[in-house]
C-alpha cells in the first residue's frame, strides 16, 4: 500500500499537498498539531508519534489505533442525533461525529446530506481497512510545547493566522511558536498560507478549496534541516 487515506474529512487536512512536502529524514514522524495528520498517512510505515491539545482529536485516533474491526463494523450514521444514539462509546460518536460533515473541524451532531450520500461508506471501510497499518503509531494528548526535543521529521501544521479560528483551539503565540520551530532537531517541515511572517515561508503551491473547488488558496511551507544525525536509539519512549 502506498498510502493510507483520510479517516475522515477534516478542515484544513492535508491530504492534496502532503506529496509535495519533502519525504522524511530518519524514522520517526512528529505531528504536534495533529488533525487529520495526512502526512503520517502518507508515511505511514515510520514511526509516527502524533499530538493534539483537542481531546477529540486524541480520542478519535486512540479509538483506531486500537480498534476491534468488528467494532468499526456497527458504526453508523443512521440517526438523527448522536446524542440520541445508546450503546456506543464516546470515541466512537466523536469518530461519528466526524464522519457527519465534510471539511469540519468539530464533530457534528447531525450528519449532513453529503455525509450520508458519500461519507459513511467511504470512511468506515477505510478504517475497517486500514487501522492495521497504523497499530504502531502513538497519540498524546499535550500542546506542542511540551514534547521533547529530537532528532526527527517534525511536519507542524498550526492553525493557520488567518482562517484558523475555526479549530476549537485557535489561540496561538505565533512568536513563541516560531523560536520553537527553530530549534527542532532534524527535518522541520512549517505549514501556513501566504499571510502569514511568522517565519520566512515560501510559496509551495496553489491549494483547492473543499467548498469552491477553485485553487485560490496559497499554501506556504518552511523548511529547515538542523543537519544533527544522531538519532535518539530510545526515540520509541518519547511517549
Amino acid at each position: 500500500m502506498n498510502r493510507l487515506k483520510p479517516f475522515w474529512s477534516f478542515y484544513g487536512a492535508k491530504y492534496n499537498l502532503a506529496l509535495k512536502y519533502p519525504f522524511p529524514i530518519g524514522d520517526t514522524i512528529i505531528e504536534p498539531f495533529a488533525g487529520s495528520a495526512q502526512y503520517s498517512l502518507l508515511h505511514y510505515q515510520k514511526n509516527v508519534y502524533l499530538y493534539d491539545i483537542d481531546e477529540n482529536i486524541c480520542m478519535v485516533w486512540d479509538y483506531l489505533i486500537k480498534a476491534n474491526i468488528n467494532d468499526i463494523k456497527r458504526l453508523t450514521l443512521d440517526f438523527e442525533c448522536i446524542d440520541d444514539l445508546q450503546g456506543y462509546t464516546q470515541e466512537e460518536k466523536v469518530l461519528m461525529g466526524f464522519w457527519c460533515g465534510k471539511a469540519i473541524a468539530v464533530p457534528q451532531k447531525k450528519p449532513t446530506k453529503f455525509a450520508l450520500h458519500n461519507n459513511t461508506a467511504n470512511y468506515k471501510q477505510r478504517a475497517i481497512n486500514q487501522v492495521q497499518y497504523i497499530r504502531h503509531w502513538k497519540i498524546k494528548q499535550s500542546s506542542y510545547n511540551e514534547i521533547s526535543n529530537m532528532y526527527s521529521t517534525w511536519f507542524i501544521d498550526p492553525p493557520y493566522t488567518v482562517g484558523g479560528f475555526w479549530y476549537k483551539f485557535s489561540q496561538i503565540d505565533y512568536q513563541h511558536l516560531s523560536t520553537w520551530c527553530r530549534e527542532r532537531k532534524g527535518l522541520s517541515i512549517v505549514c501556513e498560507n501566504n499571510k502569514a511572517d511568522w517565519l520566512p515561508f515560501k510559496r509551495l503551491s496553489y491549494a483547492r478549496s473543499c467548498y469552491t473547488k477553485k485553487c485560490n488558496n496559497v499554501e506556504t511551507v518552511f523548511i529547515q534541516n538542523s543537519g544533527e544525525e544522531n538519532e535518539s536509539k530510545d526515540s520509541r519512549s518519547i511517549i
